[in-house]
C-alpha cells in the first residue's frame, strides 16, 4: 500500500509530509479505537465472571452514528477537488 519506488523521487516535500501525517493520524485513530474495544471487552469479561445475570444486552440498541464525525459528502467532494487542482497547479510550476 506504500508509494512505488519509481514515484518516490517525484513527490514533493509537502506531499511527503501530507502522506506521512495522514498515515500517522490513521495509526493513532486505529490505536484509540483498539483501546476502546479492549476496554469494552474487559468490562464484558468482568460481567461474565462476577455478575453474569447483570450483563448488558448490546443487541437491543442498533449501531449509533457519531454526529460529530458525520461527513457532508458534497463539501468533502469540493475540498478534494480543490486540493487536486492545487496539487496539479504546483506540479506545473
Amino acid at each position: 500500500m506504500g508509494l512505488p519506488y519509481a514515484e518516490f523521487f517525484e513527490v514533493t516535500l509537502r506531499e511527503f509530509d501530507l502522506i506521512t501525517s495522514a498515515i500517522r493520524d490513521r495509526e493513532r485513530t486505529d490505536l484509540a479505537n483498539k483501546r476502546v474495544l479492549q476496554q469494552e471487552l474487559a468490562a464484558l469479561v468482568c460481567f461474565a465472571f462476577h455478575k453474569p445475570g447483570d450483563m448488558p444486552d448490546f443487541t437491543e440498541n442498533g449501531p449509533s452514528v457519531d454526529q460529530s464525525r458525520a461527513v457532508d459528502h458534497e463539501e468533502a467532494g469540493k475540498r478534494l477537488w480543490s486540493a487536486l487542482v492545487g496539487f496539479h497547479g504546483s506540479q506545473n510550476q
